[in-house]
């Protein structure tokens, strides 16, 4: 691995394994997910249900997992700016640097030249940073500032607080008498599983598959 900001791609070399992990994550609840008919004994009709086993543990998992991937990405940008200053400005105070993060452009230049970086003593790093990144809020890579909200936000409380929002459609229902009709439900802010009832004794096709 080349020297140059190596500690900080190592720190993105672990933020994309998280990324990764929440991929797969992502994919065991797709992979999980079942929709079964059973008979409701309270109402005497047949119900379609739709769950994922244990949604709110992988919730759970998938925010651990997203949280740890920030943090990693945005202590790289941490780890990038340590190795600018030293070696542009080797008398910067290295105890409390970090990659400059404000809510606004002004706030953002008064932090610099505390440093000190400013037009007069390092005009080219300062461009950069003001100009070009623009870590502020507001500005053109408004990516930083979200990651550096996020990271924050990580510290107090779960990121993802999943409550799935859930529709279903593309059900082909037959009824006794030969008629076709389609069910669907429409978007809902529930925990699994969902549940659409059906008259009784009607079968119920999805997926190329006839459930009676």
């Amino acid at each position: 691995m080349s020297k140059l900001f190596r500690d900080a791609r190592l720190k993105v070399q672990r933020a994309n394994k998280h990324i990764a992990d929440l991929e797969a994550a992502i994919s065991a609840l797709k992979e999980n997910y079942t929709a079964t008919v059973v008979q409701n004994s309270d109402t005497g009709h047949q119900d379609l249900v739709h769950a994922i086993p244990e949604f709110a543990e992988a919730a759970d998992n998938m925010a651990l997992i997203a949280g740890d991937a920030i943090h990693n990405l945005k202590t790289a940008l941490d780890f990038a700016w340590m190795s600018v200053l030293m070696k542009h400005v080797p008398t910067a105070n290295f105890d409390c640097a970090k990659f400059p993060v404000y809510p606004s452009r002004q706030e953002l230049e008064s932090a610099l030249n505390g440093v000190p970086v400013n037009a007069r003593s390092n005009s080219a790093l300062f461009e950069l940073v003001v100009s070009d990144i623009q870590p502020y809020k507001g500005g053109h890579n408004g990516v930083i500032y979200a990651l550096h909200k996020l990271d924050i936000a990580d510290k107090h409380l779960l990121l993802l607080g999943l409550v799935p929002l859930a529709s279903i459609d593309g059900i082909m229902v037959q009824r006794p008498d030969g008629e076709v009709v389609r069910g669907f439900a429409g978007a809902t802010w529930n925990l699994p599983p969902y549940v659409i009832a059906f008259e009784r004794n009607i079968r119920i096709k999805e997926k190329g598959q006839t459930h009676f």
